[in-house]
């Protein structure tokens, strides 16, 4: 009975278990979205003064690949009415929400094209529309409509917990809009799916607005909605929505907020006034970005806009890249050769992709002159030894270039050399003298191996040896460049004499 009782338990938690890990997979799947509205006119078909017709307009974006929910058919908004410092549920046909189905079929988002560079191939964005009308009775205080759902992909970078992190799309209808039938601005332009890291970003954000009023941006934090509790506002989808107040995303602070969500040199921000996003993303991530449009009319704020989005960073391949093998790297842009004991040097080119490549240069100096090549791997014969210079470009002169710079530090004549000087008929002390050469560098080190234990690193050594015998004799010696020679000679000494 214990153990029946054991394995109830278990089956229980592990249902449990399994059931919150299937709400999370399926909950998370949102990367942003957006809500405005379009005024249409008094309501009742143009009939009723005392009342708007409004378009509402719900924008939301989803990961392709990602594992989540699909767009939700129908998706249910609540409409609040504020009375007072209240907000009261406004019910259209005896609803507490407003359910409207996809505007058709999801679009897919094209990806951007970025000069010279190639984008990851697993990044895909959908974009799903919804559209509905209603009236509302022209009102003193503000409309507010609100649509919750969980959750966010849990691969961002940038705010806490963003698998259990939800969004609130929301927009608020002013008695001044009301009674003005304004309409709030709207976005012009898809934020780009992928943005390349350290690579300049520069996107327009603008929004166009019908009544021509005056618009500012700002970076705005993202609105947190819905939960994986399953109650009440901490629902997964929210019913009904809940209302203003609404929590903010938390940032991972210090290294992102609000007003600088992605970091960067330079940092990413927006023109207050042209709405221009520009910088230099540093990181590879998925960072949620909010932008804010707020709506002007003589000095006074009709409504504002808020978009949030999820900025992909990711590393991009140029079309057009120079790099050569072979060689040490001692700059994004520049290779350090070492060539001993030779005039010529073959290069090995290993830049990409060959099918955007349609022209190369090589140039470099030899013998005090510059000499080129348009080879692809081009072997080189130096008249000299010594530095040589040069710089390898690829497509000279179009737009998709890349170029590199790179010195040939050429030995073509070092020598290990030495001679022994011994008297055979005394037992005195063996003298080994140096005569290694080269025309082209200084040799620095010199490393003597002499038998019998014996060692130096001068560059003439002397032992008295104590014992007859055979004995190999090394000279190891290397240039400034790192260039090594070696050479072996065998001693024999025959006889040991005495006084």
């Amino acid at each position: 009975m214990r153990l029946m009782h054991h394995m109830g338990v278990f089956k229980f938690i592990f249902l449990g278990l399994f059931c919150l890990a299937t709400i999370r997979m399926e909950a998370a799947h949102i990367i942003g979205g957006e809500m405005y509205y379009q005024c249409q006119g008094y309501g009742k078909n143009g009939t009723d003064s005392t009342s708007r017709r409004y378009k509402i307009t719900i924008e939301l974006y989803r990961d392709k690949f990602g594992n989540g929910a699909g767009f939700d058919t129908p998706l249910g908004y609540t409409i609040y009415r504020k009375v007072k410092n209240n907000y009261e549920i406004y019910k259209i046909n005896n609803r507490n929400e407003v359910n409207v189905n996809l505007n058709g079929a999801p679009n897919l988002i094209q990806n951007p094209t970025y000069k010279c560079l190639v984008l990851p191939g697993n990044i895909g964005v959908e974009v799903g529309i919804y559209e509905s009308y209603f009236d509302l009775p022209i009102y003193n205080d503000e409309y507010v409509i609100v649509w919750q759902r969980c959750c966010r992909n849990y691969t961002i970078t940038n705010i806490v917990s963003p698998n259990s992190t939800g969004v609130t799309y929301t927009i608020s209808i002013s008695a001044e809009a009301q009674l003005s039938c304004n309409s709030s601005p709207r976005f012009k332009n898809f934020p780009p799916t992928v943005v390349c890291v350290n690579n300049p970003l520069s996107f327009d954000h603008s929004a166009i607005d019908d009544d021509g009023d005056l618009l500012i941006y700002d970076l705005c934090a993202p609105l947190h909605g819905g939960g994986l509790s399953n109650i009440g506002c901490d629902m997964i989808i929210p019913n009904p929505d809940c209302p203003p107040p609404f929590e903010e995303v938390n940032f991972r602070l210090p290294y992102y907020s609000p007003q600088n969500p992605m970091g960067g040199n330079p940092a990413v921000t927006i023109n207050s006034i042209t709405g221009l996003i520009t910088g230099e993303p540093n990181d590879v991530g998925q960072f949620v970005v909010g932008v804010c449009v707020h709506e002007y009319r003589n000095g006074i704020l009709l409504s504002t806009v808020q978009r949030d989005f999820q900025f992909n960073v990711a590393i991009c391949q140029g079309t057009v890249v120079a790099e050569l093998g072979g060689g040490k790297k001692i700059g994004r842009r520049e290779y350090e050769f070492l060539v001993c004991n030779s005039d010529s040097f073959s290069f090995n080119n290993k830049s990409y992709l060959q099918n955007f490549i349609s022209g190369i240069q090589w140039q470099y100096e030899n013998n005090g002159g510059i000499d080129s090549s348009d080879k692809w791997s081009p072997s080189i014969k130096f008249d000299t030894g010594g530095i040589h210079i040069g710089k390898m470009y690829l497509n000279p002169g179009l737009e998709c270039s890349d170029s590199l710079f790179y010195s040939i530090r050429l030995v073509p004549d070092l020598k290990a050399d030495f001679t022994v000087n011994f008297d055979t008929c005394l037992a005195g002390p063996v003298s080994f003298v140096n005569n290694s050469s080269s025309s082209a560098s200084t040799i620095k080190e010199f490393s003597w191996s002499l038998g019998d234990g014996f060692t130096s690193n001068n560059p003439d050594a002397s032992i008295q040896y104590v014992r007859p015998g055979k004995y190999q004799i090394g000279l190891a010696i290397e240039d400034q460049f790192g260039c090594i020679q070696k050479q072996i000679e065998f001693l024999s000494i025959i006889q040991h004499l005495k006084y």
